[in-house]
């Protein structure tokens, strides 16, 4: 999807694959289509490109993935960043063409996903795309990450949705190290929200299962963090709320921000296979209520917008089939629990999980026994300490080697 620097994303993953020794090109279409006509002696503008004649984008786009297909040829790995589609002027336009992609032969699809707000913010600042509405840009967003699955269910290939906050090593660790088992976090983050030391320790149970796995954290997506103060906490029991601010890194460096847009691209790897990356958009957001009904958010751009309550109910839903996303992408989901208030949104993802044949691991703090509603859809009694989890994972051979080079 526009307006999210995917290149700066995929360009991140490609100097991390070369510092382990992988070396990875990157194609983007769009840069090749443009070269392709300016080298014809027929430029084309980025602010028109999208009126110019369907055969025309057509052509562009079979000529700009026939040069990848020689290029491929030449190099070990390649990733290959283009659009699923693009919405304009209230009418679909594609963005790949399955032809090529079915040569390419990509054996994973990813979707980068983000908040809402700073697609909007980084969109606003170019005339063609400035009238877009949130509605618009929610819709787009979901039929980017849907035309991408649908395309991956065709090949019978993968398909993984990553937030834009996530490290540039998921996605690395994704193509290389396919043997890295996937963990979604879960925890009752609307509970906890206010407490800097149970999130850090949150947070700390992050970076360790990072050791050993390519964790998924919900807490990377913060559409709902200005929604949740714009009415009462009870409204909302959603792990994807987060504090005002940024995600933090844990240790390690792994404190890459970086951005992909585009939602499709490849790589190749050395036995011959390929990975496909699609992105959609996203931003921060410091959350301010206004009156009754809306939410007021300030992108980073600092300016303030509003989300209208159908926007809103359409932000609430994406949230809950996000996560919901990530769960069924993930081979265990570890929920971590440090206090007794019991949260809607922890247990429908147990129950969503298990009901999916995924393995749920709790780890629960509080002194006293959780509920039987909460113990029930665990895999394995609860874990009273973090230290049992990993000892767990330990014997029964879960965490394997540390999931990194």
């Amino acid at each position: 999807m526009s307006g999210t620097d995917r290149l700066s994303y995929v360009r991140e993953v490609a100097a991390l694959a070369r510092q382990h020794g992988h070396e990875v090109a990157v194609f983007d279409v769009k840069e090749i289509m443009f070269q392709i006509a300016a080298d014809r002696g027929q430029p084309v503008e980025e602010e028109t490109i999208l009126d110019a004649a369907g055969s025309t984008l057509e052509a562009l786009r079979a000529a700009a993935l026939e040069h990848v297909l020689r290029l491929a040829d030449t190099t070990p790995h390649f990733i290959l960043a283009t659009h699923a589609l693009f919405r304009w002027r209230n009418a679909l336009i594609p963005g790949f063409d399955v032809h090529y992609l079915s040569q390419i032969q990509p054996d994973l699809y990813v979707t980068i996903s983000d908040t809402i707000t700073a697609i909007k913010g980084q969109l606003d600042r170019q005339a063609r795309w400035r009238h877009y509405s949130y509605n618009d840009l929610l819709i787009w967003r979901d039929e980017e990450t849907f035309v991408t699955e649908m395309m991956a269910s065709f090949q019978r290939k993968r398909h993984y949705l990553i937030a834009r906050d996530q490290p540039p090593d998921t996605l690395y660790r994704l193509m290389f190290r396919p043997e890295a088992k996937t963990v979604y976090r879960s925890y009752p983050i609307t509970h906890i929200v206010d407490q800097p030391g149970l999130l850090a320790e949150c947070d700390a149970l992050g970076a360790q299962l990072d050791e050993h796995f390519v964790v998924f954290d919900p807490m990377a997506i913060k559409d709902l963090q200005a929604l949740d103060r714009a009415s009462p906490p009870s409204h909302r029991d959603s792990p994807s709320l987060l504090p005002q601010g940024r995600m933090e890194r844990g240790p390690g460096g792994k404190s890459g921000h970086a951005v992909s847009s585009g939602p499709l691209a490849a790589v190749r790897r050395t036995d011959g296979t390929n990975v496909a990356v699609a992105a959609a958009p996203g931003g921060v957001v410091s959350p301010s209520p206004r009156g009754e009904g809306e939410a007021v958010l300030a992108d980073r751009s600092a300016a303030e917008v509003t989300f209208n309550p159908a926007e809103m109910q359409y932000m609430d839903d994406q949230t809950v089939a996000r996560d919901y996303k990530l769960i069924k992408q993930s081979d265990l989901v570890v929920v971590y629990y440090p206090t007794t208030v019991l949260s809607a949104g922890v247990i429908c993802e147990m129950i969503y999980a298990v009901t999916n044949g995924k393995q749920v691991f709790a780890v629960w703090l509080p002194p006293t026994d959780p509920s039987p509603f909460f113990s029930y859809y665990c895999t394995e009694p609860v874990f009273r300490s973090v230290d049992a989890l990993f000892a767990y994972f330990d014997r029964a051979g879960l965490a394997g080697d540390p999931a990194r080079d």
